[in-house]
C-alpha cells in the first residue's frame, strides 16, 4: 500500500544578519493511512518549522514532501489550497488545542486529507 505522507530528507535553513540557524536537518518519515503522528519537543526545537514545510507553507532548502505519491514541493497552488482546506492543524497551546479525550503530550493530528479530485479512495 502507498504511505498516505511522505517526509524525505527535509532541510531547512534561515538566514538572520550574519547568522544562520539551522532549523530542519535531514528529517524523513513515513505515515501509513489511519496512522497518526505525535510531534513532541522542547520550546524552540523547531516543531513549527517542521509543521511549515509539511503544509508546505515554506518551501525545504533539500527534500520533499509526498502525499499519496505526489510532490507537495513540486505542486501547483491550486492544489496546495485544496489540499490544505482538509488539514487539521495542532497549535502549541495544547490546553485550547487538543482533544481531552487524547493522552496528555501526544499530538492528534486527525487526518492527513487532501482533495477528493486527488484520490477518494483515501478519504
Amino acid at each position: 500500500m502507498e504511505p498516505l505522507l511522505v517526509a524525505e530528507n527535509l532541510v531547512k535553513t534561515y538566514r538572520h544578519g550574519k547568522g544562520v540557524v539551522h532549523a530542519v536537518r535531514h528529517v524523513s518519515f513515513t505515515i501509513q493511512k489511519g496512522e497518526y503522528l505525535g510531534l513532541v519537543g522542547e520550546s524552540g526545537s523547531d516543531k513549527s518549522s517542521l509543521a511549515r514545510l509539511l503544509l508546505v507553507l515554506e518551501k525545504p532548502d533539500h527534500g520533499d514532501i509526498r502525499m499519496q505519491g505526489t510532490s507537495l514541493v513540486q505542486a501547483k497552488k491550486s492544489l496546495l489550497r485544496s489540499m490544505r482546506q482538509h488539514i487539521q492543524v495542532v497549535f502549541q497551546d495544547s490546553n485550547a488545542s487538543l482533544n481531552i479525550d487524547c493522552l496528555s503530550g501526544v499530538l492528534c493530528w486527525n487526518r492527513w486529507t487532501i482533495s477528493r479530485k486527488l484520490n477518494p479512495s483515501f478519504l
